[in-house]
């Protein structure tokens, strides 16, 4: 099993930050390895999204369901994918009007073949840069 955790704190208000978050279809613009992005359905407070993850040529597709607390946080749980579990998700917490602090906090469960480790090593590549991704997003997006 690997763990991701990234913490970090941003000029930026939860609801921002949130918003930024939560435009999946958004991610292939600027996030490293996701070469596809789409929603898939959504019901109340929960989505399930696709993203095409690729590097070096091999591209896989992850499903994850996304259940959100508006402005707080965004729990993740694979649906479907090369490895047998992801799972965590986004935290935020306020720390004043126009700052907060960010936690992306992820298990991932390999499946033991030797394509899912390689393809683990890539999903970790891409959630290991991800916070640093959001930050120059919300740069571009917010100033």
């Amino acid at each position: 099993m690997a763990r991701i955790y990234q913490e970090i704190e941003l000029e930026y208000s939860k609801k921002d930050v949130f918003k930024l978050i939560n435009e999946i279809e958004k991610y292939p613009e600027f996030v490293p390895g996701c070469r596809g992005a789409r929603m898939l359905a959504q019901k109340d407070n929960i989505i399930e999204a696709e993203l095409l993850i690729s590097k070096s040529g091999y591209t896989e597709s992850l499903v994850t369901r996304n259940t959100h607390y508006p402005y707080d946080s965004i729990k993740i749980e694979l649906v479907r994918g090369p490895i047998k579990n992801l799972s965590g998700g986004w935290n935020l917490t306020y720390i004043q009007e126009d700052r907060t602090k960010v936690i992306l906090d992820l298990d991932i469960v390999l499946k033991g073949n030797f394509l899912d480790i390689v393809f683990a090593n890539i999903i970790e590549s891409m959630m290991s840069d991800m916070v640093r991704s959001f930050v120059g997003r919300a740069r571009v997006v917010y100033g």
